[in-house]
């Protein structure tokens, strides 16, 4: 069944035409359309498993569980270094689609089948503070931080990891930690909401922007 909101999106997007084809082809399955995230997206029982995308150059059908799929589908993207289950099919134009299309339909298929028998991806080794030694020791300095981070879930914990050791310089590094300090201490992860106005806790959804 079409989502209004989707068909206006579509309808307004530059890539009209492709959108259009995958929307018919996604529908073809026993999959329910919505508005998510301000892109089509298509659940199975609930379950995201694929959302549309649109850029300048390019537009994707992303697979939130893609990385199920990657072996059988080696043209699936992964979009970036630290994506753990997503993988997407890019396409340059329409074109391209249409000459792929049945590989879609094959892979739109897997994956709705894999979501039945509740196949999911393992989860991902959480990284340790240890395995960074400069982080440790700087987090190590200030007992009350180290106690506050290491209270945190392990997802926070990863968040915080990878965005701390991103910089090369150790002084940027450090700089970041101080930074995040109190945010840390006060025993939020890097992307919840501190301000108490998200309508979508514990994330933050951009709230704090229009609080006067």
């Amino acid at each position: 069944m079409h989502c209004s909101e989707v068909d206006r999106f579509i309808e307004e997007s530059p890539w009209r035409e492709a959108f259009l084809l995958l929307q018919k082809t996604l529908l073809d399955f026993p999959l329910v359309e919505a508005l998510k995230w301000k892109q089509p997206c298509y659940t199975y029982k609930g379950k995201n498993l694929f959302i549309l995308a649109g850029f300048k150059e390019y537009f994707a059908l992303s697979i939130f569980n893609g990385v199920l799929l990657e072996k059988d589908y080696p043209s699936l993207v992964k979009p970036g270094e630290n994506s753990q289950t997503a993988r997407y099919f890019r396409f340059d134009n329409l074109k391209e689609l249409e000459e792929n299309i049945s590989l879609v339909q094959s892979c739109v298929f897997d994956a709705i089948e894999k979501e039945k028998l509740g196949i999911k991806p393992e989860k991902a080794e959480v990284p340790k503070l240890e395995d960074y030694l400069f982080l440790a020791e700087e987090i190590s300095k200030d007992k009350a931080l180290e106690k506050a981070f290491l209270s945190l879930t392990k997802g926070r914990q990863r968040a915080y990891l990878m965005f701390f050791d991103a910089p090369q310089k150790d002084q940027t590094k450090t700089d970041r930690i101080q930074k995040y300090k109190q945010r840390i201490l006060d025993g939020f992860g890097m992307h919840d909401c501190v301000c108490g106005a998200s309508k979508k806790m514990p994330g933050c959804d951009g709230s704090h922007k229009f609080l006067k």
